[in-house]
């Protein structure tokens, strides 16, 4: 059982970081100019920064990409890097999590009369994203979350 789960991790990763980690490579040398500026957007969210139970591969994938492109900005200044944590946006994936979660105190809270009005329409997600990225008020390589001032 142990040997299945470590696959599954192993598989988890290669998909949600080290095939991150590869593109933004391959990206970043085919634009290599330093007279065009490049821009990365590392799409986060709040569970990179907080643990919940039952999604804990989620969990640290996420903070492993958060540390990755924040390591990238440090070292590549010239860059614009943004981690951008869209809120909780009514996805396939936040429907699956709060019908199907190992863990009863998520279920629970993403069902909430009290989540849903902090729930996120996409549309409204990404024109804040283009709102962020136009006003430029970030630290290059850190995050902002949707409901941030």
């Amino acid at each position: 059982m142990v040997k299945g789960r470590l696959e599954y991790f192993r598989r988890y990763m290669l998909l949600n970081l080290y095939s991150v980690t590869c593109l933004t490579s391959v990206f970043l040398s085919k634009f290599n100019s330093d007279t065009t500026e490049r821009c990365i957007i590392n799409m986060t969210s709040l569970l990179g920064i907080e643990p919940y139970k039952s999604v804990g591969y989620y969990c640290v994938g996420k903070a492993s990409r958060e540390m990755f492109f924040r390591v990238l900005a440090l070292e590549n200044p010239t860059l614009n890097i943004l981690s951008y944590s869209p809120g909780p946006v009514l996805t396939d994936m936040y429907t699956h999590m709060s019908l199907n979660s190992k863990d009863k105190e998520l279920r629970e809270k993403l069902t909430s009369k009290e989540q849903q009005q902090y729930i996120v329409k996409v549309e409204d997600a990404c024109q804040k994203l283009v709102n962020i990225l136009a006003m430029r008020n970030y630290i290059n390589g850190g995050r902002v979350d949707y409901y941030d001032k």
